[in-house]
């Protein structure tokens, strides 16, 4: 987990996993007006009022009461934590409204991101304000599948140790990794 505490600044409207594993999935939130709206924790962190979200099978998971997948976090596995938080939400579009120092970023700049929405530290996007890592917010809209078929075949698959020419396969090819 991260070595942060937040300090709430006031409410948001956020969508509240409140019963993870109820049926219809739209009876696993409650949505709220007075939700505590983070504040950024440390100066390599942004705020961001999300504007978009994308839906992500981590959230699946954690929608249906199941553990997330430590693999999941790859170079950010010191922010596992066994329960999903309250607010899911993966990946997401938005505005900067607070930048910390060393963010890189600006208050008003819009950006993508991506955050674990099953098993991380603190709460996602399903939520008027996300916090995001300056690691894992661009300036360009880049979704997460790509951030994760990147993941998959260069990180996890080594594609720079391999030789000039090599074949990557994609199995798989229809969903959005795949795409």
């Amino acid at each position: 987990m991260p070595s942060w505490t937040n300090h709430p600044s006031g409410t948001m409207a956020a969508a509240e996993l409140t019963s993870p594993g109820a049926s219809p999935p739209s009876a696993c939130f409650s949505y709220t007006t007075a939700y505590p709206r983070p504040t950024v924790p440390s100066s390599e962190w942004t705020l961001v009022r999300v504007k978009a979200l994308g839906l992500n099978r981590a959230e699946l998971r954690s929608r249906a009461n199941l553990p997330p997948a430590l693999p999941e976090f790859n170079i950010f596995q010191a922010e596992y934590h066994v329960d999903p938080p309250k607010v899911l939400g993966e990946e997401f579009v938005g505005v900067v409204e607070e930048a910390g120092a060393e963010s890189g970023f600006r208050i008003g700049e819009s950006v993508a991101g991506f955050i674990y929405g099953g098993g991380k530290a603190h709460d996602g996007s399903y939520a008027e304000f996300t916090l995001c890592h300056r690691r894992r917010i661009v300036v360009a809209a880049v979704p997460m599948s790509m951030v994760t078929a990147y993941g998959c075949i260069v990180l996890a698959g080594g594609l720079e140790r391999r030789p000039e020419g090599s074949t990557v396969l994609v199995h798989g090819g229809s969903s959005s990794v795949g795409v």
